[in-house]
């Protein structure tokens, strides 16, 4: 009897539809495909109905205010209807548009919303809502699984994306989608109306910024109003949530915080602990959103060797690419040969920090084979393999960089008409990487202390108008110091036709006023272009706004570039006095002849620079009677900076080498080297980070005089702990520098027979 009664209530329904909702069409009996029953369709009341199936196509509402519904809207509980009804996208665009006005009576119900990749035109880098693309409507999205949706390249919203609307959402699953900004959701001067008692669960999404849900508040004084009942965890910060929102309450999580570090390997699972390296995750996407630190416990994440690639992943295990870091965590390969990304042509992103993190380390690892997917896409230029921005206590480290279209590292801001809202203390430490054998450049957008130590950028070829150089450094901020130190530069290509993109080697762009660039011991050779040349300087608003910039090269060598010049400045407001350029110590082919200033500009030439022949070995170590050896400065003072201060244990012979490398007698093996620290004598700094207190553990081979001393990064002396004699063996000093200003600074330990400096960091 009571099925009997169902049976009736649910022809009742169906009925009542009809009468209600106009005209009621069904697929695939009446019509094969979703878009051709709406096509159909004239009245705005009109309701489809979709059987259990998988509808591979895009549907667009065109303006109708419809109702498409699979037969979960019979009142069957059963959840797996929705599972079973299926609208994929085929990756041709977003799934679901929502672009005609449509209200809330345009309603969706009932489906599985996947394999989206956004709405995009021809020549965009970008693209918007990979599910569900509403803009200028106010439809509404029920009993929904939206996922593995995708909006690429730099796009936002990979599961649901919201223009100048106001949707009414209940009872969806968002997840596993994927996007440059916005994973999940991404709203701009829109609103989202969440249904109270059906809660919608938005978690484990995707983005190189905000994982599962961000309002563009900037363009919008709205403030949605969040309801969840499952969520990536218990508490969202801005690694999964981020803008304008009243956050109201999470009833669940989908995973538990871990605060130890972790180990991942492609031979892992992501349902082991992750806490041992015999135990390890699968995915650095699952290690980043479970991982829990903060300023007084930093974690790492030990990438074992192996290869991380999106042929070993897939979205089901929501496995993305770029990998969105968190403040306070350390991603750690096991070395350039044996932890690899390779993007396989693939995907353009590796790594993005553009959330105002603090304090991220990524090191000991490849990045390779980065470029732009397939498509329609018009400005290489955007595809990059690391995006910094907006952060502070960045480091980089131990990296190499192969086959990649464009590198881009970038801190600030990327503008030139406010200043970024980051400290000026903030720092960024490029050491110990090689850029080799790529299509692009390494680019920096700066503010604060940049420091550039012991990297090898040869063998790359800019061959797009969008790139300029191997090497380019855009400072935002009045404050910037810039520091290259120990860099060669060598057999860089430029390609371009265009005398706008001339430059080789490196760039400065002093758009903010660029406090000071300091070039010391960087070899610049056998670069290639048909314009410009090696080394690039180009102020513009700094000159304007009256801002003094100081650029100096010291202990470099510049030699047998095929370029017209050496080096090019350039600026486009002539403000004399305030700009000046300034070489010593140097090896420098046709010295200043070889060099065009446009614009005005104070230089000094010392006598202590010379112009001759090298003798570079292959691989640009000095010949035994190369005229650079003990050619260049120790110590260096200017206008009251220490450029060069390296001690007697830290180069061979009477004086340091001009050029990246020092040269040193062999003995049965080549001991030419970059010009690095000596023996490691620096135990442990812990806590590092630390607030005020530190408690430094070192030890010294051999009795005797020891300099313990702190420099920020740009090397400037800033307080001396130690230079006294000590006793041969383990010491142990607790420090306070309290009234030093926060920032990344370096531990440096001097002593007759080496030194060793370790990275510090002070956080108030």
């Amino acid at each position: 009897m009571k099925s009997q009664q169902s049976i009736l209530i649910v022809i009742f329904v169906g009925l009542l539809l009809s009468i209600v909702r106009g005209v009621t069409y069904h697929v695939p009996v009446d019509f094969r495909t979703i878009q051709s029953a709406i096509e159909a369709s004239s009245y705005n009341g009109d309701t489809i109905i979709v059987a259990p199936g998988t509808y591979i196509e895009n549907i667009d509402y065109v303006g109708k205010n419809i109702y498409i519904g699979s037969h979960y809207i019979y009142g069957n509980t059963d959840a797996s209807i929705i599972n079973r009804t299926i609208i994929d996208g085929n990756e041709n665009g977003s799934v679901v548009t929502f672009y005609g006005g449509e209200s809330r009576d345009a309603v969706l119900n009932g489906f599985t919303i996947t394999n989206g990749n956004g709405r995009h035109s021809p020549g965009w880098i970008s693209a918007y809502g990979g599910g569900l693309y509403i803009r200028e409507s106010n439809p509404s999205i029920m009993n929904c699984v939206i996922r593995n949706n995708t909006a690429f390249g730099i796009g936002v919203g990979g599961g649901m994306y919201l223009m100048d609307s106001d949707a009414f959402l209940s009872n969806l699953i968002i997840t596993e989608n994927l996007a440059f900004k916005g994973g999940g959701i991404f709203l701009i001067r829109s609103n989202i109306e969440m249904d109270q008692r059906k809660r919608c669960s938005i978690f484990l999404n995707n983005a190189s910024a905000y994982n599962d849900l961000f309002n563009n508040f900037n363009s919008s004084d709205i403030e949605p109003r969040i309801y969840i009942d499952t969520a990536s965890v218990d508490s969202l910060d801005e690694y999964f949530i981020g803008g304008n929102y009243e956050l109201v309450d999470i009833l669940n999580a989908k995973i538990e915080k871990v605060p130890h570090d972790l180990y991942v390997s492609p031979e892992g699972c992501n349902n082991n602990s992750g806490l041992t390296p015999d135990d390890p995750l699968k995915t650095i996407t699952y290690a980043l959103h479970i991982i829990h630190a903060d300023s007084l416990n930093p974690r790492t994440i030990h990438l074992i060797s192996g290869q991380f690639s999106p042929a070993v992943f897939f979205r089901s295990l929501w496995q993305g690419f770029s990998l969105h870091l968190r403040s306070y965590v350390t991603i750690k390969g096991e070395g350039q040969e044996r932890t690899i990304i390779d993007l396989e042509e693939t995907y353009p992103t590796a790594i993005t920090v553009i959330n105002y993190q603090k304090y991220v380390t990524i090191s000991s690892m490849s990045v390779i084979n980065g470029s732009a997917p397939p498509g329609e896409f018009l400005i290489p230029g955007f595809w990059i393999d690391i995006i910094l921005s907006k952060s502070e206590g960045l480091i980089i480290e131990d990296m190499k960089f192969e086959n990649n279209s464009i590198i881009s590292l970038t801190t600030g801001f990327y503008t030139t008409s406010i200043p970024p809202p980051v400290p000026n203390n903030s720092s960024f430490i490029v050491r110990n990487c090689r850029f080799e054998n790529n299509t692009g450049k390494f680019a920096s957008i700066t503010s604060g202390q940049m420091l550039m130590q012991n990297c090898i950028i040869s063998n790359n070829e800019i061959n797009h108008d969008y790139y300029s150089c191997a090497v380019s450094f855009t400072s935002t901020d009045s404050l910037t110091e810039l520091r290259v130190e120990n860099c060669s530069f060598t057999n860089n290509t430029n390609y371009s036709d265009n005398p706008e993109d001339h430059n080789v080697n490196i760039a400065l762009g002093n758009y903010r006023g660029l406090k000071f660039a300091n070039i010391v011991n960087c070899t610049f050779a056998d670069g290639n272009s048909l314009w410009g040349s090696s080394i690039s300087i180009y102020c513009e608003d700094a000159s304007r706004l009256g801002m003094k910039t100081d650029f100096r090269f010291v202990n470099c060598i510049l030699w047998n570039d095929n370029i017209p010049w050496e080096l090019w400045y350039e600026e486009n407001y002539q403000n004399e006095g305030l700009s000046f350029l300034r070489f010593a110590y140097n090896d420098i082919q046709n010295e200043m002849w070889n060099m065009a200033i446009i614009g005005y500009i104070d230089y000094v030439y010392e006598d202590t620079n010379i112009d001759m022949l090298p003798l570079f070995n292959n691989d640009y170590t000095l010949q035994p009677n190369s005229p650079c050896i003990d050619a260049g400065t120790a110590f260096y003072v200017y206008e009251g900076d220490t450029i060069v201060n390296l001690s007697p244990d830290e180069y061979y012979g009477s004086a340091p080498d001009m050029g990246a490398y020092e040269w040193r007698p062999t003995v049965g093996i080549d001991d030419n080297l970059l010009l690095l620290p000596g023996n490691v004598a620096i135990s442990s700094v812990y806590p590092n980070p630390f607030n005020s207190s530190t408690t430094i553990k070192y030890q010294v081979p051999n009795s005797g005089k020891i300099n313990l001393s702190i420099y920020d990064i740009t090397g400037r002396l800033v307080e001396k702990l130690i230079d006294a004699y000590v006793r041969m063996g383990e010491h142990k000093i607790t420090i306070n520098v309290s009234h030093l200003a926060s920032g990344m600074y370096i531990l440096r330990l001097k002593t007759k027979t080496g030194s060793n400096s370790r990275q510090i960091a002070l956080i108030k």
